[in-house]
């Protein structure tokens, strides 16, 4: 018994419990009474406490925190409710609409995104191949000597170029280049020929694939499955590192993250758990906001009115909530990248771990964790295993 007090004491000391919920209910508390102590004003605060015998003020320091502490545990418990609710997956009537709406615009963004990445990046490609086809046909030489001011001329033309326009639109506005063609010297003209190889070719044609390439890294970070789309950026962020690990590999994470933390090394897990607890630490600090914008704003005034300080700590909560659920944003997309790398780098010693012999291939891989992942989800397999042999006893 004494053995398990001290442990629940030992508690309230853990990283986990101090920053994600033990310091969140003190700083709310905090905000909270600051409006009282602001109109019964402070003389008269310190003249009262100094009434107080020590016996008085040691037991209300620790009525106050106990209170606190408990105060503290409610919010631990509540971590993955307000966790759904921040992700817009909660289902409550009361916040139906703003999911609805959410949901739209969120899918919205992931089909614009989606348009992005369908670009073809080989139209400037194309265009420059359509280019030098017109410029070979007409292409000769020796002929007419290049007036200074007519290369003067193509290059303004070829500088003028917006890539907007599109391939018909550069084409149409690269005619009076392929004109000098068959106007004048060819062997004259390959510093113009040059300048638009650079234009279409290098710049355009390589911008357009590092933007595609960063488009589809986008969509693979913001969102999960197509037919999953949740209301909010932070719900959505969530989604797609837990969908990463079975896209990839075929490992349902919910099943397999705690054999997982088995095998990572204690630096890593440590890491990833921090990250966590900042991001418990954000999103209770949101909700708390939450809470104390409806004490500033409904119950305060009651209390006592007073608009300008309800004004400025109605501010503040709103200020506090768009910067804790942006930080709440900052830290998920960190959660997600380690938890991705925590996947990608110990999925093999986990399998070893479970007895599985080693694959030689993507492919055989990908079917053994899709066979371990329905063996675990559903009890039953499709196929079979084979299991390694346990090591010799020295």
């Amino acid at each position: 018994m004494i053995g398990t007090l001290l442990g629940k004491i030992g508690n309230l000391f853990e990283k986990d419990f101090l920053l994600g919920s033990f310091l969140p209910a003190l700083l709310f508390w905090s905000a909270v009474c600051l409006p009282i102590f602001i109109s019964l004003g402070v003389l008269p605060l310190f003249a009262y406490v100094e009434t107080l015998t020590t016996a008085e003020k040691t037991l209300s320091v620790a009525t106050a925190g106990i209170f606190v502490t408990t105060f503290a545990y409610l919010l631990n418990a509540l971590r993955p409710t307000q966790t759904r609710v921040w992700c817009g997956d909660s289902h409550w009537f009361f916040l139906k609409g703003f999911e609805i709406v959410g949901t739209a615009w969120q899918r919205f963004r992931m089909k614009r995104i989606k348009r992005r990445t369908a670009r073809s990046e080989e139209i400037w490609r194309t265009t420059f191949t359509n280019f030098s086809q017109q410029v070979m046909a007409v292409w000769h030489s020796p002929g007419a000597a290049l007036p200074q001011n007519e290369e003067r001329r193509l290059l303004r033309v070829i500088s003028g170029l917006v890539r907007s326009g599109g391939p018909a639109q550069a084409l149409t506005d690269l005619a009076p280049v392929i004109a000098a063609f068959s106007a004048y010297d060819g062997n004259q003209l390959v510093n113009i020929f040059a300048g638009v190889k650079n234009k279409l070719f290098y710049d355009w044609w390589a911008n357009l694939r590092q933007e595609i390439q960063d488009e589809k890294a986008l969509l693979d970070r913001s969102f999960g499955t197509e037919t999953v789309i949740l209301p909010t950026r932070l719900g959505n962020y969530i989604q797609s590192y837990n969908y990463y690990p079975f896209k990839r590999y075929g490992i349902e994470p919910e099943i397999f993250w705690h054999r997982l933390t088995r095998v990572m090394k204690k630096e890593d897990l440590e890491a990833v758990e921090d990250q966590r607890t900042l991001l418990d630490f954000a999103l209770t600090m949101a909700s708390l906001s939450v809470i104390y914008l409806s004490f500033a704003v409904i119950v305060g005034p009651y209390l006592w009115f007073n608009t300008l300080l309800w004004s400025v700590l109605g501010l503040a909560s709103l200020l506090s909530i768009a910067f804790f659920y942006q930080l709440g944003i900052i830290v998920t997309r960190d959660l997600g990248d380690r938890i991705r790398s925590s996947f990608d780098l110990n999925r093999l010693a986990m399998l070893k771990a479970l007895g599985c012999v080693m694959p030689r291939t993507y492919a055989a891989e990908k079917r053994i964790w899709e066979e371990l992942s329905r063996l675990a989800v559903y009890g039953n397999m499709s196929g079979d295993l084979d299991i390694a042999p346990p090591p010799a006893n020295p």
